[in-house]
């Protein structure tokens, strides 16, 4: 009898063998598409904050290059970064993408809506963006993900931020 028992014991031994060898593939498996997908959804959260950082700056850059701005370069034909315009807006916020962004991929709009902070009518003597009139900057950016998730879906990001012109 005890020999039997000797046996069937080998026999459960044998069957068994790899198993820990196939747990262990599934299991770091698992832990590996947590772990990237925390990665991605930190990126996710990343771009989110650099498009809200982009809006505001865009916005203070505009705000402080209105109809009255004036500098030495320009009175140069040359001269860039003048009167901040939609496209000054855009390159400048394009140049100073952060690392991980792609700059051709940022969507920037600039309106000026020719009223004040108070939503009254500026005076927009000098157009409707000269000091004390708002300037809007919506910033768009399409964040795409990198892993196979669900559908591979893009999400579409966007911030827009108002201010009044200082000069």
């Amino acid at each position: 009898m005890r020999h039997a028992n000797d046996s069937r014991t080998k026999d459960a031994a044998r069957d068994e063998a790899g198993s820990t060898l196939v747990e262990m593939a599934l299991c770091i498996g698992l832990v590996l598409m947590v772990i990237f997908g925390i990665m991605e959804c930190s990126l996710a959260v990343y771009t989110e904050h650099y498009i809200e950082s982009a809006a505001v700056s865009g916005a203070r850059y505009a705000s402080v290059r209105g109809s009255t701005y004036r500098e030495t370069a320009c009175t140069s034909p040359s001269a860039s970064y003048c009167e901040a315009g939609t496209s000054d807006i855009q390159n400048y916020i394009r140049a100073n993408a952060a690392p991980g962004i792609t700059a051709n991929n940022i969507s920037v709009t600039a309106s000026w809506p020719g009223t004040t902070g108070a939503m009254g009518t500026c005076d927009s003597v000098q157009g409707s963006d000269s000091p004390g009139c708002l300037v809007t900057v919506t910033v768009i950016y399409p964040f795409t993900f990198m892993l196979p998730v669900p559908l591979n879906q893009s999400i579409t990001f966007s911030a827009v931020r108002s201010t009044v012109i200082s000069q």
